[in-house]
């Protein structure tokens, strides 16, 4: 037991792993840069460039994941919430950038990938609080104030659990019209040239100006 928790009181509480200024390449089929995974819990995973894969993701009770401040470049779901858990243990997933790539138009004939997947939400009125693991908390509340860019210029959110057949997206409109993923944003895809902007100015990398030497 320590008092990292609060600094005063005696708890089971541990400090936070900070991942941070990271470039990240999920190559070779890897499903996110950072897998939280298996109850993984008290994770701090800020200010990072990652390039392919998904972003945070809590399962099988893991919790207390805060995903902030991050640039993502290729992804398709920045924000993979899949579940939600009792009130002052959610995950959070925040003040983000996530460049989309575009995606197979599907056979509803939409190409915008899902900005974010929650598995356990109600398509149909995606304020309802689905229970599980005893949850008490609207997994709504705890994403917010993200910038999602891709060709299309919207963005999407994916409800259901346990396989496509059990999957519905829905606009991002859908929370946002009941309150919910406040602070969002959505707009086109920006140029190559932006995006390494956008990632040197986040590691903050210098760029490297070329010397021409003439011989005298």
């Amino acid at each position: 037991m320590t008092t990292v928790g609060d600094g005063k009181t005696p708890s089971l509480v541990p400090a936070y792993n900070t991942i941070t200024n990271n470039f990240f390449i999920s190559n070779y089929g890897a499903g996110f840069g950072v897998d939280n995974d298996d109850t993984s819990s008290y994770y701090n995973i800020t200010s990072n460039f990652f390039y392919l894969g998904g972003g945070v993701k809590c399962d099988y009770d893991g919790h207390e994941k805060r995903f902030s401040h991050n640039l993502m470049l290729g992804t398709t779901a920045g924000c993979w919430h899949t579940c939600s858990y009792k009130k002052g243990f959610p995950d959070h997933c925040h003040d983000n950038t996530f460049v989309q790539a575009n995606v197979s138009r599907t056979a509803e004939g939409d190409s915008t990938p899902p900005f974010a997947i929650i598995w356990f939400c109600d398509a149909k009125n995606v304020s309802h609080i689905l229970p599980d693991y005893a949850n008490e908390v609207q997994m709504g509340d705890f994403i917010y104030g993200n910038t999602i860019l891709n060709v299309a210029g919207k963005a999407t959110v994916t409800c259901g659990y346990s396989g496509p057949s059990n999957v519905t997206t829905v606009p991002l409109s859908a929370f946002t019209d009941v309150g919910l993923m406040r602070g969002t944003t959505v707009g086109k895809a920006p140029t190559d040239a932006a995006v390494l902007d956008m990632a040197r100015s986040l590691l903050g990398m210098k760029v490297r100006k070329e010397v021409n030497l003439v011989a005298l």
